[in-house]
């Protein structure tokens, strides 16, 4: 089977990761990660692409770089094949480094790449490689941490907004940290996660989203359950486990809820849950029903109920809004002042 053109063109970002073949070490030593840096730096000078934040572990790495002559494939080829040849060469092996051609995801949102950037910083962290990512030196927020950096590291954008968010006239690296490494909660890493599995599947509504008010997101709702019937899932924008927090919280009195419904769906709860699992979360139809232990034909039924009560129930319709719209904030409202 071919296997699909990736979605790049000059300006695009993109969220790059690729790990060792079996999951070996591909940087056993520090001229490892100055040898895939050195090629990576190469591919800048020649314009290829601009790199905005990195992480290198022992088996694995993160980049998020920006495309610039739309020739991201050819970059990258050229980085992974010259690092795997110079990997083996002294140490007499044979046979490929890395896990296939390297993953890549389009990042269309500024929410997104601001995520990714806390993401990547966290790599090391998590990986108990380093106290805090700036002391971690195979990775970019050490040199965010100071004036100045490589010059094949672009830093403009992040230092932009280090500078807005802060209301400062000149970068502090001393700020980096206040902005970009707050921690990750475990909902930011699941839903990093998450589209990490989903890969690209359309436009990013989310800085949209983040900035609504409930009935605005309401009425984004309602224009997805009038398209639903001609499209597939989309982008996540929550991850699951923040929808049916929610909605277990709403319903904590046990209640059914019924508002009026046909007899198939006596409670309105059902087509919610099944609504938001598939609209915010970007869940298939499959994955709902194995989350809500519901056949595939009962769960699409849900979602035409949810999309008859949208029209006939302000009550169902003003919940609704409210639910996603407090999903969205519970997961990214901490993005506001920075978008």
């Amino acid at each position: 089977m071919a296997r699909p053109p990736r979605n790049d063109a000059p300006g695009v970002f993109h969220h790059v990761w690729n790990r060792g073949i079996g999951r070996r070490t591909m940087f056993e030593f520090h001229r490892d990660t100055r040898r895939f840096l050195a090629e990576l730096a190469r591919e800048v000078h020649k314009e290829h692409v601009r790199v905005h934040a990195y992480a290198l572990m022992s088996n694995h790495f993160h980049l998020l770089l920006e495309s610039v002559s739309g020739g991201l494939s050819d970059c990258m080829r050229q980085v992974q094949g010259t690092h795997g040849r110079c990997f083996n060469l002294p140490r007499d092996r044979l046979g490929t480094l890395l896990q296939g051609r390297f993953k890549s995801r389009r990042v269309q949102s500024t929410s997104d790449r601001l995520t990714l950037v806390c993401y990547i910083d966290r790599n090391p962290v998590e990986a108990r490689l380093a106290r805090h990512g700036a002391f971690y030196p195979h990775g970019s927020a050490s040199h965010y941490a100071r004036l100045k950096g490589p010059p094949w590291l672009e830093r403009s954008w992040v230092e932009s907004i280090v500078r807005a968010s802060r209301g400062l006239e000149r970068y502090e690296p001393s700020a980096y940290s206040l902005v970009f490494q707050r921690g990750m909660s475990g909902a930011r890493v699941e839903w990093v996660e998450e589209r990490i599995r989903a890969g690209d599947r359309g436009p990013d509504p989310l800085d949209d989203l983040i900035r609504r008010a409930p009935p605005a997101v309401r009425h984004w709702l309602e224009e997805r359950a009038n398209l639903a019937d001609g499209t597939g899932a989309v982008v996540p924008i929550v991850p699951p486990s923040v929808i049916l927090d929610l909605v277990r919280d709403a319903r904590s009195d046990g209640s059914e809820w019924g508002i009026g419904l046909r007899p198939r769906t006596p409670c309105a709860w059902c087509p919610l849950t099944v609504a938001l699992l598939r609209d915010l979360a970007g869940e298939t139809y499959h994955a709902i029903s194995l989350r809500i232990e519901k056949g595939r034909s009962a769960t699409k039924e849900a979602y035409v109920a949810h999309r008859e009560l949208l029209k006939a129930s302000a009550e169902y319709a003003e919940r609704a809004g409210q639910l996603a719209h407090d999903a969205v904030q519970r997961c990214h409202g901490w993005l506001r002042d920075l978008l």
